[in-house]
């Protein structure tokens, strides 16, 4: 570590930077299962969550080549916006993209839905 300051303090921040990358996880977490159980963005803001993104990765990207900052402090910063970036494209995959058939529909209404089509008789005309 490079630093001016004592080293009992380095390490101190060291530490917390680390245990705060771990706590970003925790941070998302729920949304990520949320997302994933509704199958739909919800009451997320796209826009909000592209510019939390953009800016963050930006913010990441000035801390690690400008201004050279140690691993610890930018990592947290980084773990958050991927996180970010990973309930966005999911929510827009559900909303907006490959998975949108099963948008708002739990996997087991889905089958439901399949198995009562494929069991109704086809309607006799008189």
């Amino acid at each position: 570590m490079f630093t001016d300051c004592p080293s009992s303090v380095a390490v101190t921040g060291t530490m917390f930077g680390w245990g705060s990358s771990v706590l970003m996880i925790f941070r998302f977490l729920p949304q990520l299962i949320t997302t994933c159980v509704a199958r739909t963005a919800g009451s997320i803001s796209y826009v909000t969550y592209m510019f939390l993104g953009v800016g963050g990765f930006t913010m990441t990207g000035f801390q690690i080549f400008v201004s050279k900052e140690h691993v610890s402090t930018w990592f947290p910063v980084f773990v958050g916006n991927v996180l970010q970036s990973i309930i966005i494209v999911t929510a827009g995959m559900y909303d907006y993209g490959p998975l949108r058939s099963c948008r708002g529909q739990s996997l087991e209404e889905k089958l439901k839905l399949a198995d009562e089509q494929r069991q109704e008789p086809p309607a006799q005309q008189a």
